[in-house]
């Protein structure tokens, strides 16, 4: 059986470990570094300074962290990892449903070790970056992400994002036929949607290949999106809509520019 210690004097490196781990119920012993470790303990969350207090014979999986709350979701990750029973080595597959709120479900080794729900696809990437950086020493082979096609406008503007930043991944785009569940509500149907999205085999696409091309639509879409965010205060102009559009620019930055542009002409 799998047993579980914080090992830290550090309290908001505990504190935030602690929170994860409730939310999640599971159930860990609280120690200090100078304690004596329970003989049934198999993994140890700890932080990167206090790692070396740990005794070098103990028989355990050490994951360490700092306070940075990145961090922490990546020790997390690596825990969830480690309690999949999946063995050490299995393949990471990310299947994402786009749309204005796009859902992901994680997999490793075919199992489901995270979800998340996603505004933009800036945030999408950040996430990604943050499994591949989390996973890479448990990963068997090549990161797949698996997108649906379901909204083509959503898939353009993820791509242009995953473009940009060259992530070592195969990509597939899956037919999302008998993957949208109406019936549920929109927050678990969208994770619904990204979990049968990851276990379906999709058409590889290069990503220096695939049509990514503005629609009109798309940039009146992001000018939109732009209204809802600033609370109907701000439209930003068709200019900084495109840069929004093409992943140059995030959508919060191209806000706060048209603010600061509408000062000057009052």
């Amino acid at each position: 059986m799998v047993r579980i210690a914080v090992i830290t004097e550090k309290p908001k490196i505990f504190h935030l470990i602690s929170k994860e781990l409730k939310e999640l119920g599971i159930p860990y012993y609280s120690l200090l570094p100078q304690r004596e470790i329970p003989k049934d303990v198999t993994i140890i969350l700890t932080s990167t300074e206090e790692v070396e207090k740990i005794p070098k014979n103990i028989n355990a999986h050490i994951i360490t962290t700092s306070a940075n709350i990145n961090d922490i979701k990546k020790a997390i990750l690596k825990l969830k990892v480690l309690l999949s029973e999946s063995g050490r080595k299995g393949q990471v597959i990310i299947g994402i449903d786009p749309g204005d709120v796009y859902g992901i479900v994680v997999t490793f080794g075919g199992k489901v070790i995270d979800t998340g729900l996603f505004y933009s696809p800036r945030e999408v990437i950040k996430y990604i970056k943050l499994v591949q950086n989390a996973l890479l020493k448990f990963s068997d082979g090549e990161l797949i992400i698996r997108i649906g096609n379901g909204s083509p406008l959503h898939q353009r503007w993820l791509f242009r994002y995953l473009k940009n930043v060259r992530l070592c991944a195969h990509y597939e785009i899956v037919d999302e036929t008998y993957t949208t569940m109406t019936r549920t509500k929109f927050r678990k149907r969208d994770i619904t949607a990204a979990m049968l999205i990851s276990k379906k085999r999709g058409r590889t696409v290069d990503i220096d290949h695939i049509n990514i091309s503005l629609k009109p639509g798309e940039i009146k879409y992001i000018q939109a999106k732009s209204r809802i965010l600033s609370n109907g205060r701000i439209t930003i102009s068709w200019g900084l809509a495109e840069k929004v559009a093409k992943g140059e620019l995030s959508l919060e930055k191209a806000v706060k520019i048209m603010e600061d542009h509408m000062k000057t002409w009052r």
